[in-house]
């Protein structure tokens, strides 16, 4: 299916389109597969897309699937996610809720990346 979608910005929604459907559908697996193999110029929008995805669905899931992003960046941008608060109301970073201390610190060396 996506072969046939037209290149350019259209190309690159519709990847990160089927990339949030997969993280819905709890496949975080098979969505970094499919960005991995992806090309170059729409991997950005698509695992910029799926992380976000996967943070807000579930946080643990994403803590989970770090060494499988196919690039630091986007493991730094991964684990960048988690001291964003969850609303513009809450100023206080809820990760200890779901994390050992351990994990955390785990999560602090990809943001250094």
């Amino acid at each position: 299916m996506l072969p046939q979608v037209r290149e350019g910005e259209t190309k690159s929604r519709a990847c990160a389109e089927l990339g949030r459907v997969m993280i819905n559908q709890n496949e975080p697996l098979a969505a970094i597969k499919l960005g991995s193999e992806l090309p170059e110029s729409v991997q950005d929008e698509y695992f910029r897309a799926i992380i976000n995805e996967l943070y807000n669905q579930d946080r643990v899931a994403l803590y989970e699937v770090l060494d499988l992003l196919p690039q630091r960046k986007y493991q730094r941008d991964a684990a960048l996610y988690y001291r964003r608060p969850s609303s513009r109301f809450e100023s206080f970073n809820r990760s200890h809720w779901y994390f050992t201390d351990e994990e955390l610190e785990k999560i602090e060396s990809y943001r250094t990346l």
